[in-house]
């Protein structure tokens, strides 16, 4: 298990994102280089709706958020890998301030907002531990 890693199952593993600084951003990885669900064994498949339901529980339990987004984009790394994101009240406080975007949240831009700006949001690497070590803990109680 590296640093990051949180959780793992048969097909998929859950890490705090590496490329983020923000506690409970998490990516959600198949354990296989595959680009397509296609070429997943089906046995795959409940084991994906598994590990959503163990990240929302997850980030539920820990951060409080009022939404979790669940992304896949491909872009960069194109093997199947899911961003998972919570946007809690303080995310959104500062999304929204100062009040440079249209009225309420959209999850897209929100989470283009987070890209730009995580560096800023004043988390530390100490910070990212301690969420690690808290997300381990919640799993195995």
């Amino acid at each position: 298990m590296d640093e990051f890693e949180i959780y793992r199952s048969d097909f998929y593993k859950l890490s705090q994102a590496y490329s983020f600084r923000l506690p409970g951003y998490l990516i959600l990885e198949s354990l296989l280089p595959l680009t397509e669900f296609g070429d997943l064994p089906p046995a795959a498949d409940a084991d994906l709706a598994k590990c959503f339901r163990v990240a929302e529980r997850l980030l539920n339990a820990l951060l409080l958020p009022e939404r979790i987004y669940f992304s896949r984009f491909g872009e960069t790394t194109q093997a199947i890998h899911f961003h998972v994101v919570p946007r809690t009240a303080e995310i959104a406080r500062r999304y929204c301030h100062p009040a440079a975007v249209t009225p309420g949240l959209n999850g897209a831009e929100v989470m283009s907002w987070i890209w730009a700006n995580h560096g800023d949001l004043d988390y530390s690497d100490a910070d990212i531990r301690e969420f690690v070590r808290s997300a381990r803990q919640y799993l195995q109680a």
